[in-house]
């Protein structure tokens, strides 16, 4: 029996960024894309069994909202959750909200969802 692909949810507001995770990732995970914050509180409402998180720190412009779709999420979720942003005082504050990785340039983010999952 096939085994099921982690599920990772991708929080970034950017279609080209979204398309070049995915491409990266090249079918090792199962990628839920989430463009804004209501789109986010849903696809993570209907999947419970997500196995990482990755959010930008602007989505689309607000850090305060981004915040607390963390700490909300933070909530239930025990889960990793990666801080992206190219902004260090950005990170710092998605890291205090509840993010448990820190990814300085997004160009590395596939790598590090994989080496984070074990893949």
């Amino acid at each position: 029996m096939p085994t099921q692909k982690k599920k990772v949810l991708i929080i970034e507001d950017s279609p080209d960024l979204q398309d070049s995770f995915a491409q990266e990732l090249n079918g090792e995970v199962e990628i839920l894309q989430a463009l804004a914050i209501p789109q986010a509180e849903e696809v993570f409402s209907k999947n419970p069994d997500i196995d990482l998180i990755a959010s930008d720190g602007l989505v689309p412009d607000e850090i305060s909202a981004t915040i607390d779709l963390i700490k909300k999420i933070r909530q239930t979720y025990t889960g990793p959750i990666i801080a992206m942003s190219s902004t260090p005082k950005l990170r710092e504050e998605l890291m205090r909200a509840g993010c448990n990785y820190d990814c300085k340039r997004k160009k590395e983010l596939p790598r590090m969802i994989l080496k984070i999952l074990g893949l």
